[in-house]
């Protein structure tokens, strides 16, 4: 049974996706709820007003920088015609640099020959790889659905908690229900501990664009940080615009010199800060981080990367709740199988006189 329900799932993994984000997005924010309740709120009214002042917190943080960004993204739309007349000889240069550079004739000629296909294929993987990822995981619907699942499962979760814990024995339903509070616990110290290195990237992004002059910093910065938690594509795509931008706008110099800072700041986040962050708000070695991010990206692809690190918490806790509640019923067995074994000794016939 328990091998055709994970077959089940993960037949519907891509289905039950986004509900099961909704649901441990819910789960997280129903201790602020539950506090609220205790002061004498009403549930929908505590549920509608704690996305209130999160939609709030989230106005206030782009009408503060979303004006200038804008503005830059404007102003770059503008001078597209200028930076366009400028990419010829941005090219002529890369082609002279290179042209100092002793490079075989045969090389130079078979360079010249396949630069345009590879080109080509390399955009057309990317183009197709893009649209799979917009085509798998319907990521825009998932946009719209995960708030509105939320915003339901929030206002409903303790009924759902308690037609699940009915499905429970009631002398386990006790460590269940704790076992439910440490995974919740676990989740919200991600998503906190997500945020606050997305913003720490955007601002490093931004202060290092600053100090190299690059134009358009604070819209670069602002993508940077949203892109962050996106692994893999959000870094590429912003050290790709950022390399982009400072070559049409300051030249090759300044354009590799922020592309290959920005690559820096990537990995020491990624290979430093982000996992012990993450892993200490889930208790797990880095090593175990990227095996998780692995196991994730096969399983759910981004949503799975995305929520990797607390899914393996989750399984930890489970797994230390459990483990000691098997062995003391594998104890208790085993106590049962040799005092109900039958004395052998007694049991045989006795000899005749």
């Amino acid at each position: 049974l328990a091998v055709a329900v994970l077959l089940l799932f993960h037949r519907l993994r891509l289905v039950l996706a986004p509900f099961i984000i909704a649901y441990l997005l819910a789960a997280a924010l129903d201790p602020l709820v539950v506090q609220m309740e205790g002061r004498g709120w009403r549930r929908g009214r505590a549920v509608l007003c704690i996305y209130a002042v999160f939609l709030l917190l989230f106005l206030i943080s782009l009408f503060t920088l979303l004006p200038v960004a804008i503005a830059q993204v404007g102003e770059f739309a503008r001078e597209v015609p200028v930076y366009i007349e400028k990419a010829p000889r941005l090219f002529e240069d890369v082609r002279q640099r290179l042209g100092a550079i002793e490079i075989p004739q045969y090389l130079r000629d078979a360079i010249t020959r396949h630069v345009g296909s590879i080109a080509t294929t390399v955009a057309k993987r990317v183009a197709a790889w893009a649209q799979g990822i917009i085509s798998s995981f319907g990521f825009l619907l998932w946009l719209v659905l995960i708030p509105v699942a939320t915003f339901f499962l929030l206002n409903d979760i303790q009924r759902v908690r308690a037609s699940l814990l009915r499905l429970v024995p009631e002398r386990q339903r006790s460590m269940v229900q704790a076992m439910a509070a440490d995974v919740a616990d676990v989740f919200i110290r991600y998503l906190r501990g997500l945020a606050v290195v997305a913003v720490l990237y955007g601002l490093f992004i931004l202060v290092t664009l600053l100090f190299l002059g690059v134009p358009y910093a604070v819209a670069l910065g602002v993508m940077a940080g949203a892109l962050y938690p996106v692994p893999y594509l959000g870094p590429f795509v912003t050290t790709a615009t950022i390399l982009v931008v400072g070559a049409v706008t300051e030249g090759w110099g300044v354009a590799l010199a922020a592309a290959g800072l920005s690559l820096f700041w990537n990995q020491v986040f990624d290979l430093w800060l982000f996992p012990r962050i993450a892993g200490r708000s889930v208790e797990l070695h880095p090593v175990v981080c990227m095996i998780a991010l692995l196991v994730g990206a096969d399983l759910f692809g981004l949503p799975g990367m995305l929520f990797a690190y607390p899914a393996a918490g989750a399984v930890r806790i489970i797994g230390l709740r459990l483990l000691p509640h098997l062995r003391s019923q594998l104890s208790a067995a085993t106590d049962d199988l040799e005092r109900g074994e039958p004395d052998l000794s007694s049991a045989a016939p006795k000899r005749a006189k």
